[in-house]
């Protein structure tokens, strides 16, 4: 590192210790200066094992912003993806719980849309009186079912999540949060009586029972 370079960096850390510049401030200059300003900003940011807040912010350091929502799992290569397409966000309060307390054909086929799925299985079971791990994750994470809030992941969305478990889990573990391990539910059913999982170590997938108790992430989309 440069001689300017540490002077500016402890610059820095005087002024933020200080509470004369915020680092929320401090992200939003940087972002400027790399992109120009103006409607570029809202392109940039996201990276996986990052913070995400509310407003769309990203930052690698849990308190840049308020309202932390969780933690960068997945970014769309895709730079020209609209809007709920261009990334996926850990919430930090997963649990473990069954996919759902009783068999049944719930039809939540589809691989990639797991907000389809987790509308699908939440209609399932107020019609069935069951419980189900859209319950455990709303519940945990004080959220209603909306268009643009929280949802379980589909498979495919969930292999994705899995193959960054290990950056994922440092940025988790770094905010309290239960950091992904064994086998994680998604959203996608595999018959009548099981459902689609993932382990988290080299990112396998298979049915499981629908009454085992595997782990729930619950997502937001950006």
């Amino acid at each position: 590192m440069k001689k300017s370079d540490k002077k500016l960096r402890k610059y820095l850390q005087s002024k933020i210790a200080s509470g004369k510049i915020k680092l929320s401030k401090l992200y939003d200059c940087i972002e400027d200066l790399v992109l120009g300003g103006g409607n570029n900003r809202s392109k940039v940011g996201a990276h996986v094992g990052w913070y995400a807040f509310q407003g769309e912010n990203f930052a690698p350091h849990p308190n840049a912003y308020p309202d932390l929502l969780g933690v960068v799992a997945w970014v769309n290569p895709n730079k020209k993806a609209p809007k709920g397409h261009r990334g996926l966000i850990v919430l930090p309060n997963g649990t473990y719980a069954e996919w759902a307390s009783v068999n049944g054909y719930v039809e939540v086929l589809d691989n990639s849309n797991g907000w389809l799925n987790t509308y699908l299985i939440a209609s399932y079971a107020k019609k069935h009186k069951c419980n189900s791990l859209v319950d455990t994750c709303l519940t945990g994470n004080k959220q209603k079912l909306t268009k643009d809030g929280v949802f379980i992941p589909s498979l495919r969305q969930l292999e994705v999540i899995v193959s960054n478990a290990d950056v994922i889990n440092r940025s988790l573990e770094a905010i309290g949060g239960l950091k992904l391990s064994d086998w994680i539910w998604s959203s996608t059913e595999y018959d009548v009586s099981k459902a689609w999982a993932a382990f988290t170590v080299g990112g396998y997938i298979d049915g499981h029972s629908k009454q085992e108790k595997n782990m729930v992430l619950c997502v937001l989309a950006f």
